[in-house]
């Protein structure tokens, strides 16, 4: 039958707090993924779980920052034990009137693959504008990834990323 097929669905709770006139963030929390995927070859088929740790540096000229995860496999399919190492390191340089020099790479190593492929790590550029439409803020953004660091055996050695993406009030009120 054809329809929607779905992969497994990671999740992350995190909680950081600014250092007070440092303009410093550091934070932590729990990350996981839950074994959602419709067919096997969309997933692990394993609970995954594990630490997470933030730092960024936020100032008027932008922003630096790195998240740093791992995750272990903490139940289900048992023919394999994963154990990867993740993250994502962000950079945002403000430029003018709403325009960014931006991008916010993921990369990954897994500590249970064969020795030629274990890391990913992509190097990447873009560049995002932010406008108001409808009296709502709006960033629009294209990045390029160039893969340093790829799998062999499925790793892509390059990726466009479009991004488009709605400012929203905090649910809680504050800061809009």
């Amino acid at each position: 039958s054809e329809g929607v097929d779905l992969g497994d669905i990671g999740f992350d709770l995190l909680i950081a707090k600014t250092v007070p006139s440092s303009g410093v963030v550091f934070g932590g929390g729990v990350v996981g993924l839950m074994p959602t995927a419709t067919e096997k070859s969309l997933g692990l088929d394993q609970w995954l779980l594990g630490p997470e740790a933030i730092v960024a540096i936020v100032k008027k000229w932008g922003v630096l920052g790195l998240l740093v995860t791992h995750q272990w496999d903490v139940a289900g399919e048992n023919d394999f034990n994963t154990s990867i190492t993740g993250g994502q390191y962000s950079y945002v340089f403000n430029l003018y009137d709403g325009w960014q020099i931006t991008s916010s790479p993921v990369f990954s190593y897994n500590h249970k693959a064969d020795r030629d492929n274990k890391l990913t790590f992509p190097v990447g550029l873009g560049a995002s504008k932010t406008t108001i439409i409808n009296g709502r803020p709006w960033k629009f953004g294209v990045e390029f990834w160039h893969y340093v660091a790829s799998p062999d055996l499925y790793g892509p050695d390059w990726q466009i990323r479009l991004k488009i993406t709605p400012v929203v009030a905090l649910p809680w009120g504050g800061v809009e």
